[in-house]
């Protein structure tokens, strides 16, 4: 069964008549009942700027040329069964189908067929609700041509107008009668009764069976969540397992240690039915095996679970259970969890949805879990808290996931639960509720990257893929933001528009973000002193709520992570707000709960960063950064026009710049094969470029695991030039900027002591050579933006040196993308 409703409240929109000459008279349809074209058109019309027209072509052929194409084309399908069209009972088969379809099944596509539906006054001003239920909706689904039907309850508040309750039967069935979807149905009736009765209260529920779905058969869910892990293991785990419903109700369950490679093995030759749940594990509570792996069932092994997060209150929950009687087989808090459903189930005799409402209200912690029943076979319940949970709307098929990216190939349109929220999926329903039991209507959104943009493309890892998309990717992040009118350049950030003068006007910023988005947040430190001149402070967000920052609520606190669900900066982000501060966002991923919770920000449109290693994430934020410092300064009176101007041509520029700095790409390796070896690494940078330094140690120690360190050059004195000998490979970012002499210092000094270095030096420096081993050049850039193209070799080099070690690139050991744990 389907359940879809309807209930808005919005103003009539104004709307101009169309007209078609021949089909604007009242006429008497074949069910019997008067019917007006030219109220037909105009609805036509107002659905169409609406957007919730049913798609169609017109053509000027006659109704009798349409009938006989029909027959024609049915005649060709039977042939193709081979059906005897000569047999008497058949051979008018593709007429009587032709008629059909054009009388009966599909008369709603024609607006000649409108019922009239003439309204009265409401003169006695009746203002209750009216109802008419039960109206009969037989209906054909547009993706197989198939039956839908039903039931539809019609409700309205009457203002002005009422009309006789037979018309709404009619306006139903006229909607009816035509190839539909039944979320575009429920919205034609609804927008067809507002138009009419200029009201702003209508409610529509459709209860409706959907015949595809029986025909065709469900789909077997193993491989699609197999095919569904396999495109979350870039985010890191040690094991993996699903859980399938059988045919008789029965869960199956299979889970290892592992890649899901070995769970795929595991169940390649068996078959199971069409609803399920899977899970990539990253152990927070057991160790990585084989009974610690999810999903995990309760004592019954009659409901199963899968859980992102951590409940906290746990071991009280599990002593309060094994008290009940409860036994446990792993050391996890999800197989607490799903026991404390299943004893809330057995105690209060609830349905499941009820159990895990319930029983999430006993959790304190973070989570993001999908629940499935035995006992309620065609359903899964899932609940967000801290954890993202995303839903992707099919044909008559639901997908649920932590990570948009697994669900990709087979849904356009997509739900995000918020937090504190639980939802009931089936196959052609999603009904989103509080966590105390409140309907909550959800806006369906669009995803904004296609599956093209998640696979390989010809490349042998993700990470080189994303390293080589950084001129398109970056171009993405400026396109729209970067405007040049009568020669002068100008910001165009709509997601702070609103904010920009309290921005001017800030005493202090604050950056929290963790790995590689503190080191962007370190460049955006230099970026907004230079440019705004108003303090900046940088925190790893895994650290500020613990030490009871300073906050105050004239503070501005952005908070950046390519994922926007990094568990450490969203704990940072609550405290700030408890502080009352600004709190702006800079993430990759729409609608991502960093994205959610924030006031405001801004995001970087890199495109799905699937490698552990973040690449082009880390020069998108760099860029990001930059233009908001340049429209904070802009707008406070920093900087002047002329200058701007300046800066957005540079910024313009850059894609290309990196286009040319990748065809080096072949010095990249000869230096990896030189190195790969080496036991340990120094990066040293001054500026701009000491941030870089440390990001490029980060990429090498987190995908070829070697040591790796970064400094600031000037601090080599105070330590780090201990370690300098021959073997030691030492990496300087000495470009030509305002501290070019004092890196040339530093170069000489570890060149005197034997170290070997290699050097990202601009194009044309002549000197560079005589000092350095190797040296890769970067194309001339003004100083403040250089870190977007002195990161890319380091990128490189990072890579090369993996891939010549036998490194897993894409899932190094040990690390995640998204932390959505502390």
């Amino acid at each position: 069964m389907s359940d879809f409703i309807k209930l808005k409240f919005m103003k009539q929109k104004e709307t101009s008549s169309h007209t078609e000459e021949n089909d604007s008279k009242t006429m008497v349809t074949h069910n019997g009942y008067i019917s007006d074209p030219q109220l037909g058109n105009e609805i036509a019309e107002y659905l169409n700027s609406l957007g919730v027209a049913t798609p169609r072509v017109f053509s000027t052929i006659t109704n009798e040329e349409r009938s006989r194409r029909i027959e024609s084309a049915f005649k060709e399908i039977m042939t193709c069964l081979d059906l005897d069209l000569s047999d008497d009972s058949l051979k008018d088969t593709p007429a009587r189908i032709a008629k059909m379809y054009m009388d009966e099944v599909f008369y709603g596509l024609h607006t000649k067929n409108f019922p009239k539906c003439t309204s009265v006054e409401n003169k006695i001003a009746y203002s209750e609700l009216i109802v008419e239920r039960s109206i009969n909706v037989q209906s054909i689904c547009e993706h197989h041509f198939l039956p839908i039907n039903g039931f539809a309850h019609v409700g309205y508040i009457p203002k002005q107008k009422v009309i006789g309750l037979s018309k709404i039967n009619r306006i139903v069935d006229y909607f009816s009668r035509r190839p539909q979807i039944q979320e575009r149905l429920t919205e034609q009736i609804f927008y067809t009764l507002k138009y009419i009765l200029q009201t702003e209260d209508v409610a529509i529920v459709i209860k409706s069976v959907h015949f595809c779905v029986k025909s065709r058969g469900a789909e077997d869910a193993n491989p699609i969540l197999i095919n569904g892990l396999k495109r979350l293991e870039y985010r890191g785990y040690d094991s993996s397992g699903i859980c399938t419903i059988s045919d008789s109700n029965k869960l199956l369950i299979h889970k290892t240690k592992g890649k899901v490679s070995e769970l795929e093995l595991m169940i390649s030759k068996q078959s199971s039915g069409s609803i399920g749940i899977g899970h990539t594990r990253w152990a927070t509570h057991g160790a990585p095996n084989n009974v610690n792996a999810h999903p995990h069932l309760s004592n019954s092994k009659k409901i199963a679970i899968v859980h992102n997060g951590i409940i906290e209150n746990y071991r009280t929950l599990k002593l309060q259970l094994i008290d009940k009687g409860y036994t446990f087989l792993s050391e996890t808090d999800s197989e607490v969890l799903v026991n404390l459903i299943e004893e809330i189930s057995k105690k209060t005799h609830s349905d499941i949805e009820t159990s895990v409402r319930l029983a999430l209200r006993e959790v304190i912690g973070a989570y993001g879990i999908s629940v499935i029943s035995s006992d309620e076979p065609n359903k899964i319940i899932v609940a967000k808290n801290g954890s993202p949970i995303v839903i992707g709307i099919g044909d008559n098929e639901k997908y649920i996931s932590s990570d948009a990216t697994s669900i990709a190939p087979h849904v356009k349109r997509v739900i995000y639960l918020s937090n504190s929220e639980i939802a009931t999926v089936t196959a052609t329903d999603v009904i989103v509720k509080s966590i105390e039991n409140v309907f909550i209507p959800k806006e369906i959104e669009e995803l904004s990257f296609s599956i093209e943009q998640i696979e390989k493309g010809g490349f042998p890892h993700f990470m080189i893929k994303e390293i080589f998309e950084q001129p398109e990717s970056i171009q993405n992040t400026i396109r729209g933001r970067i405007y040049f009118e009568n020669g002068s350049g100008r910001i165009q950030l709509g997601g702070l528009a609103d904010y920009l003068d309290r921005l001017a006007s800030a005493k202090r910023f604050i950056f929290c973000a963790c790995g590689t988005s503190w080191h962007a947040s370190l460049v955006g430190e230099y970026l907004f002193e230079h440019f705004t001149r108003i303090p900046v402070c940088v925190e790893y967000a895994s650290e500020f709520r613990y030490r009871n920052p300073i906050i105050y609520k004239d503070d501005i606190v952005f908070f950046i992570s390519q994922s926007g669900e990094t568990a450490d900066t969203l704990a940072a982000l609550k405290e700030a707000k408890s502080k009352g501060a600004l709190t702006i966002g800079i993430c990759n991923v729409v609608g991502s709960s960093i994205s959610r919770e924030t006031e405001c920000g801004v995001y970087i449109h890199a495109g799905p960063e699937i490698g552990v290693a973040s690449t082009k994430a880390f020069t998108s934020q760099v860029i990001t950064l930059s233009l908001i410092a340049l429209a904070i300064a802009s707008k406070r009176g920093e900087i002047s026009t002329k200058l701007i101007t300046e800066y957005l041509h540079e910024l313009n520029s850059i894609p290309k710049k990196i286009q040319n700095l990748l065809s080096q790409n072949s010095i990249m390796q000869e230096i990896a094969k030189e190195f790969n070896n080496a036991s340990n690494f120094l990066y040293l940078g001054r500026g701009f470029n000491f941030p870089v330094a440390l990001e490029g140690a980060l990429k090498l120690k987190e995908i070829s695991y070697i040591h790796a360190e970064g400094y600031p050059a000037a601090e080599l004195k105070h330590g780090p030039i201990a370690l300098i000998d021959e073997f030691m490979p030492v990496v300087f970012i000495a470009i030509k900027d305002s501290l070019y002499p004092k890196i040339i210092s530093n170069i000489e000094e570890i060149k005197a002591r034997g170290g070997r270095i290699i050097a990202i030096a601009s194009e044309g420096d002549t000197n560079i050579e005589s000092l350095a081993e190797y040296v890769i050049r970067v194309p001339q850039i003004i100083d403040f933006f250089s870190p977007v193209l002195t990161s890319i070799p380091l990128q490189l080099l990072a890579y090369y040196i993996a891939v010549l070690r036998g490194c897993d690139v894409d899932q190094p050991r040990n690390l995640a993308k998204s932390v959505t744990v502390e």
